[in-house]
Formats: C-alpha cells, structure tokens, sequence
C-alpha cells in the first residue's frame, strides 16, 4: 500500500512539471529564441499530451470559479489546475483537433485524404460543414477531387441536399478542386437543394466531370422549397471568384472551367438565379438550362 502510494504521488507530480512546462512554452512565441529552436508545433503537442493525461475533474474545468483536483488533491497540483483553468477556450488553444460529430461523420473521415469518394449525401454534407467551420480542414481540402457517387442511398434520399446544407467553399478557401459525378451514360444526376447553394464560394476553374471517363458533365439541380425571407439562393453558387488573381500560383496556372447546369422539371420551389456574384476578374462559361417553370425571386436586402 505505501509504494502505491508513492507511485501515485510521483505520477501526480511528474504531470505537474510537465503541466508547468507546457504552459511556460507555450508561452514564447514561434518566431522568438525557443520558438526558433523548438517550433509552435512542440509546443502545441506537450500541452495536448499533458492536459489529456491529466483528470481534471468539474464542470467548471475552464473556468475561475472553483479549483478542480486532479485525482487526490496535492497542494502542487491545485495549483497547476489553477493555472490550466486560466486558459481560455480550453484545449483549443493547445491545438486539439475537431471532434465534433456532424451527420454521423467527423473531421478524421476525411484526414489525409485529397480523393475522397462520398458513399452517401450525408457524408458530402458534413464535409461541406467541417470545411464551412475549420480553416485548417478548408485549407487541407481546398483542392480535392470529390466523387459524388454516393451508392449506399435509397432512391428517396440520394442527392437530397437537405435545408442545413452550407454549400461548399468559404470566402478565405473558395474550392479549387474537381467535382466528380456518376454518369449514366446520358450525363444525368440531379441534386436536391432544399438549403443553400451547391457551391457557396468556388473558382471558377473548378471542372465538373464524369467519374467513368473524366469528360465534362451537366449538373442537374432542382429546389423543392422557395427562398426564404432575408435572403437569396442561387441553384448553383453563392460567389464565383477568379483563379487568375488567386494568392496561390498553381491556382492561377488553370483554366476557366464550363460549366453546364440544368434546372430540371422537378424544380418546384422558387429560386435567386444561377449564380448570385461574380467576383471581379472571374470568366464564367456557363450553359444553362432551363426546365422549371418556378419564379426566380431574391429576397436579399440591396447592397
């Protein structure tokens, strides 16, 4: 029993120090003297490694209000608690990655992947979400080739882009990637848009193509809810933005892409028009389609 003992305090205060010496490094900034020698990144890590080995116990565990214990209460490591809950946002700032949950679906489906094939819409949706939410995801994916196949459906549920849908692209990651669509031999696949935009802010050298044989394809969109009050929903995008005045020089190097995009006859609701900006600088070679007999209506408020 007394070497447990000791055991347990030696444990508790070896993640004291460590705790102590995160907080302490994470304190000097990347570009200075320990920055340059270490980087951001180490630093980052220790803090993370440190925290989630530590029990700090307590609904208030990011906060002034009370002091946690970790595990059996030493005066030393009361204290470190403390200095932990000073941080603000908790493990964000140690750097810990998104865990968040959406549709069934989390960051890490996606992680080290740039050819991602999407077996069911919900996947696409909560990819489109982590990308509206996370710069760090949007700037990893921003040139990704998504295969749009999405064969684990139903017939009712496949390509239904439901009202939470956010569009893909956001105004510091506009996609720059290639969009693949399954192909049935006559170019047909139709989305259902009940939320936003397919695209919310995409270049314009975005090629959409057929998985089968890598030709360019139409997109088919229908909307089955009109525009809602306040605002204005575009079928096919938000913002189109210029790769030629990109920041990123692969980018520049492509061509505008063309585009084709039908409004089918199954398109019920009201709609704002095919795109709702053109960024300046953007060429836009667009065919559309017509086959609804909806209202284009926009309810945004004028500029």
């Amino acid at each position: 029993m007394e070497k447990n003992n000791f055991n347990d305090k030696f444990i508790k205060r070896f993640i004291s120090i460590l705790l102590v010496g995160a907080m302490v490094l994470n304190g000097f900034p990347s570009d200075g003297f320990l920055g340059g020698i270490f980087g951001e990144n180490i630093f980052r890590g220790i803090g993370l490694m440190v925290v989630g080995a530590a029990d700090v116990s307590g609904s208030d565990a990011v906060t002034d209000t009370e002091v946690s214990t970790i595990s059996g209460s030493d005066a030393d490591i009361t204290v470190v608690t403390k200095a932990v809950k000073s941080l603000p946002s908790g493990l964000a700032l140690l750097g810990a990655a998104n865990t968040e949950v959406k549709y069934g679906y989390s960051e890490s489906n996606f992680a080290d992947k740039t050819l991602i094939s999407f077996s069911a819409v919900k996947e696409f949706m909560a990819y489109c979400y982590f990308y509206s939410i996370d710069d760090e995801f949007a700037a990893a994916h921003q040139k990704d080739t998504l295969d749009i196949v999405m064969r684990n459906d139903s017939d009712t549920d496949r390509g239904v882009l439901t009202s939470d849908y956010v569009g893909l692209g956001t105004v510091d990651y506009p996609f720059c990637g290639t969009v693949k669509l399954p192909d049935n031999s006559q170019g047909n696949f139709e989305f259902t848009n009940e939320g936003n935009s397919f695209f919310n802010y995409v270049y314009d050298c975005v090629p959409i193509i057929s998985d089968s044989n890598s030709n360019e394809i139409k997109i088919q969109l229908k909307r089955t809810t009109d525009v809602g009050a306040g605002i204005g929903v575009p079928v096919f995008a938000q913002h189109v933005v210029a790769h030629a005045i990109a920041e990123d020089n692969d980018i520049r190097q492509m061509s505008s892409a063309n585009w084709t995009v039908e409004l089918t006859s199954g398109n019920t609701g009201t709609y704002s028009g095919v795109i709702g900006e053109i960024c300046e600088g953007a060429t836009v070679n667009l065919t559309y389609i017509n086959r609804s007999t909806a209202n284009v209506v926009s309810n945004a408020p004028a500029d």
